[in-house]
Order: structure tokens, then sequence, then C-alpha cells
């Protein structure tokens, strides 16, 4: 798949290098390319930088893992989201969320243009993302939303259990 991810952070790296690992496609959408600190994601050789624009163009899901504050400047960063997948992996802490909305993926469906939007990914710490089994279980990564295309996106994307010799 081919993935925009909006949000570099501990949550956007982690499932980042996560779904390169598993030979994904990862366009990180960058705000400023010149002040960009993910040196580090960027090595492996499934992602590169882009503008957010450009990351989105070059994608089918996007994931928006950016403090829940500033969801609504960054859907409209996004540009035209027209037939794209949006992975909301947002929560809003301490009250400090959109304005006028009190969850983000409302906020993400009134200010873009796909209808096909999913919460996902938002409800374990970046470390468990980056390793998802613990002795022989795993963790659950739980999906909701009304789109039927977000849901299967995100159910493919969440990590398969680790294979035992």
């Amino acid at each position: 798949m081919n993935i925009a991810v909006i949000g570099t952070g501990n949550v956007g790296g982690a499932l980042a290098q996560k779904w390169a690992g598993k030979g994904h496609t990862i366009c990180l959408g960058v705000r400023d390319m010149g002040g960009f600190k993910g040196n580090a994601i960027v090595a492996h050789e499934n992602i590169k930088a882009l503008s957010i624009d450009e990351a989105v163009q070059k994608s089918d899901i996007i994931l928006l893992a950016v403090p829940a504050a500033n969801t609504i400047e960054a859907v409209k960063a996004l540009g035209d989201t027209t037939g794209k997948i949006i992975i909301d992996a947002m929560n809003i802490i301490m009250n400090k969320g959109p304005e006028g909305f009190t969850n983000t993926s409302d906020a993400i469906l009134a200010n873009t243009q796909t209808e096909d939007v999913v919460k996902c990914f938002n409800t374990t710490g970046y470390n468990n993302m980056a390793d998802t089994v613990y002795d022989d279980m795993q963790i659950d990564m739980f999906v909701c939303g009304n789109s039927t295309k977000g849901k299967e996106a995100a159910t493919a994307l969440r990590a398969k259990k680790r294979q035992h010799s």
C-alpha cells in the first residue's frame, strides 16, 4: 500500500517504520522540509519525506497522527483527499482538541472531501505499535467508523501475529 503519514512523532514514526518493514511505501508528509528532524525514520528504503501535499497525492491511505488541537490545520494542509482513506490515530487529551468539535474524526469529515475516515491506532502507546506481540499474545487494534473501505484498509494494516519456528 502507499501510505502518507502526517505527524512523524512517536505514533506516526512507529507505524511508518512498522509498515515500511512489511513492504508498504511510506511518504512522510512534512510541513518544513528544512527543519525536518526525522532522519532516523527516513533511513528505511521504503520511507521518504515529502511535502504534505505531495505525500497525499502519492498515497491511497493517509494516517493522521498530529496533536488533536492541530486536526483542522493538518486536514486543510492535505489538499484534495477525494478517493483517499484517512485513518485517524488522534485522541483529545485534557480537552485540547479541534475547536468546535468533540472528536477528531468529525473535524476531519467536516474539513475534507473524503468520507472514508476511520479511527484506529489510538488505543495504546507507540511502543506497543512498534512491537505488538507479548509472549504469544497479540495486542488488539480496534477500528471504528462508517467507511467499509476505511475499516478494511485499517484492518489490513494492523500487525499480524509473529510467526514462530
